[in-house]
């Protein structure tokens, strides 16, 4: 089962996306991404979805820090 847009969203507003991993590349002063939160479990990968949408977090990264 896929994690679904509902919890990806809460999970994406605390930070435990690797939404902010590539946010913290792109701004050495902040080193927020947190492996261990950041990893789901009892979820399926993207192989199980018809077509990711990756638009949220997407829009995230745009978002000044």
């Amino acid at each position: 089962m896929l994690i679904g847009e509902k919890r990806w969203k809460q999970i994406n507003e605390k930070g435990w996306t690797l939404a902010t991993l590539f946010k913290d590349a792109l701004d050495l002063n902040n080193k927020s991404f947190d492996l261990e939160k950041t990893l789901q479990k009892r979820v399926s990968d993207v192989q199980g979805a018809e077509k990711p949408d990756f638009t949220a977090a997407l829009a995230r990264l745009s978002q000044p820090a």
